[in-house]
């Protein structure tokens, strides 16, 4: 099976990650999927959120990476720091964990037109 890592960065999607991840699992079914989510500045329980999905789906990493908003407060520049450390997380993969595909996606509610044949006539 064909692999790919699902990436991207989330803030306040705790009452939106499940009904994502679903979406996803279904579009992507025919590849070995594994997930590496960075959040930031979530005044929701987006991190707590993660951590349970991450304990029962081992195929899913995240890092939080705090509140930047005090260290970048330009929003811009907070979305280059995390889409960075999803791509140093990539670099950081054994040749062997390298997925064949990697697809970047919001986390935000946005993916519930995605479907398998969508992704299939990519």
């Amino acid at each position: 099976m064909i692999s790919i890592l699902i990436v991207g960065v989330m803030r306040n999607c705790a009452s939106k990650i499940n009904s994502e991840i679903r979406v996803l699992d279904e579009a992507f079914s025919d590849f070995n999927r594994s997930y590496f989510f960075v959040e930031s500045d979530s005044s929701d329980e987006t991190v707590n959120a993660l951590i349970d999905i991450s304990l029962k789906m081992k195929n899913l990493k995240f890092q939080s990476l705090g509140n930047l908003k005090n260290i970048l407060p330009n929003r811009i520049s907070r979305l280059s720091y995390c889409r960075n450390i999803y791509i140093h997380y990539i670099q950081s993969l054994e040749k062997s964990e390298l997925p064949a595909y990697v697809a970047i996606v919001d986390m935000d509610g946005v993916n519930s037109g995605l479907t398998k044949n969508s992704v299939d006539s990519c």
